[in-house]
């Protein structure tokens, strides 16, 4: 038998060799274990609250009519938001969508919201029909999302709405719930005058 024939053999041998017969090698590692991670395809106005209650300052749930899709009102300091399931009030939505709005005095044009697309991922931003400018982002869970990573959508959605309100320009600061109390002027002390000498 040639060296070529023989080294054949053994490599068939080793690969048909039973598990008892390799017990004396080295033994194979167990293949790691996947966490089982919360996936979400579809979610409801209860589970979107819960998610946006870890990473909004104050979440209020909508009740909207029949049919209509439900909403949340998000805040993070001064500023509100809207987080819209599109759900047609079945109570259960695989695509949801945050958005905010603003307003001015003046009218803002489509060239500022054209430069934030063309600078930014993960949102996108327009005039609407009022003529205030809008911010929006939207995540589809068809297929599956983890929750970190709707927790890290969100988290995104917050801190591009701060850079979001510097690009246009909107600064409304939050009030003093405990303003310093106004200090009256004194009153006047009329001088001291020495009385007139006597003749």
């Amino acid at each position: 038998m040639s060296h070529r024939a023989r080294t054949l053999s053994l490599v068939l041998a080793s690969t048909l060799a039973s598990p008892a017969a390799l017990a004396g090698g080295p033994k194979l590692k167990d293949p790691p274990k996947l966490s089982k991670a919360v996936v979400y395809t579809t979610l409801s106005p209860e589970q979107a609250k819960g998610l946006a209650e870890q990473v909004f300052d104050t979440v209020t749930a909508s009740e909207p009519e029949a049919g209509a899709n439900h909403w949340l009102l998000v805040e993070v300091g001064d500023l509100r938001a809207r987080m819209n399931l599109r759900d047609e009030g079945s109570g259960t939505a695989e695509v949801y969508w945050l958005s905010a709005a603003f307003s001015f005095d003046t009218p803002v044009t489509m060239a500022v919201a054209n430069a934030w697309n063309a600078d930014r991922l993960y949102s996108r931003s327009y005039v609407n029909p009022d003529g205030e400018i809008v911010l929006e982002s939207d995540l589809d869970l068809a297929g599956g999302v983890t929750e970190e990573r709707l927790i890290d959508h969100l988290r995104t959605w917050r801190m591009l709405l701060s850079e979001f309100t510097e690009h246009i320009g909107f600064y409304d600061p939050i009030p003093d719930p405990k303003p310093a109390p106004a200090v009256e002027p004194a009153e006047a002390v009329p001088a001291a005058t020495e009385p007139a000498p006597t003749p």
